[in-house]
């Protein structure tokens, strides 16, 4: 269990963040170094608004999508990122949509997906982030309806896939309701279909239950 006095005590420690940031800029370090500190950001980001805060003051959504883009070689580097970066951009509103297409958060997502379908590490983080995104324009929200549902065939045995997928399509579909039509088709109601049957999503309310 994480003891929450230490973690907000390390998170506001002026050193702390501007430090492990430096670390992901550094041309000498390089794998384990790099993906613990992108997980130490993470932990100190989660469920704590004041950190959070903290990190994304000191420029590190920036930071962090530079990095990424000088890694894509690396599946699990990637994925990791793609963690910190859903947990900094969690509970997005509509007035984050130009900042986020100025880091170009979506281009990233979608194009790390499209290349590496096979990686599960990067379909995963990639649905997380799509979940997060606070997209407008339809055509975005199509790419990325139909990526979600291309990971959740490729990798219908993984819990996070199947998860974040599933929170993704829900998000897209209420936003825009002409897509939800995307769902109905015989292939994609497979895939949803089979992750119901996997992972024993409800699909009925206690009153129907009842009645």
């Amino acid at each position: 269990a994480i003891d929450e006095n230490a973690r907000s005590a390390i998170g506001q420690y002026s050193r702390t963040i501007p430090t492990i940031l430096s670390i992901l800029e550094s041309e000498i370090l390089e794998g384990d170094v790099l993906h613990s500190s992108l997980s130490a950001l993470k932990v100190l980001a989660k469920e704590n608004d004041a950190n959070k805060a903290m990190i994304v003051n000191a420029g590190a959504v920036d930071r962090v999508m530079k990095f990424l883009k000088q890694h894509t070689d690396d599946d699990y580097l990637v994925a990791r990122g793609f963690g910190l970066l859903i947990e900094l951009t969690r509970n997005g509103t509509e007035s984050d949509e130009t900042t986020i297409e100025l880091n170009g958060f979506f281009d990233l997502v979608t194009s790390e997906m499209k290349k590496r379908p096979g990686s599960v590490h990067i379909q995963a983080g990639g649905c997380g982030m799509l979940r997060n995104l606070p997209l407008s324009r339809r055509e975005q929200a199509e790419t990325a309806m139909i990526l979600v549902l291309e990971a959740m065939k490729n990798h219908s045995e993984d819990s996070m896939v199947q998860f974040e997928g599933c929170h993704a399509l829900l998000w897209y579909s209420s936003k825009f309701p002409e897509l939800a039509a995307m769902l109905q088709s015989e292939e994609n109601s497979r895939v949803l279909f089979k992750s119901h049957l996997r992972y024993d999503i409800p699909t009925t309310t206690s009153d129907d239950e009842e009645s």
